[in-house]
């Protein structure tokens, strides 16, 4: 990326049409790594949520809302894989989960494990 950026800066404009179709290439390349990346990732993000909730971290109710939203997601960013745009309002749900979820822990903090 950085070489072919390099070469279209030091061509100028008059020489730019040459570099379309790298451009439409990279760009491919770029989307395609970066949306997969981010579909994978939200797997973790499950598992954050369900980590929560199995170990009754959270409210339940909290939980269960960061696994729906860590669906919607994946669901919305998988979306360009196929030829799809990504649902932009799709992602909201998920930042509030993550706000909700950093306000509970820090006002209401983890539960001291009981010392022997």
């Amino acid at each position: 990326f950085r070489t072919v950026s390099e070469y279209f800066a030091a061509s100028g404009t008059a020489r730019g049409a040459e570099f379309d179709v790298a451009k439409k290439m990279l760009g491919g390349l770029r989307n395609g790594v970066h949306f997969l990346h981010v579909t994978v990732g939200g797997m973790s993000v499950l598992a954050f949520f369900a980590l929560l909730y199995r170990a009754r971290l959270v409210p339940p109710l909290l939980a269960l809302a960061g696994i729906a939203a860590a669906f919607a997601q994946m669901f919305t960013v998988g979306r360009p894989l196929f030829g799809l745009d990504v649902i932009y309002p799709l992602l909201a749900p998920l930042a509030l989960v993550y706000v909700a979820t950093a306000v509970w822990l820090l006002v209401k903090g983890l539960p001291q494990a009981s010392g022997d």
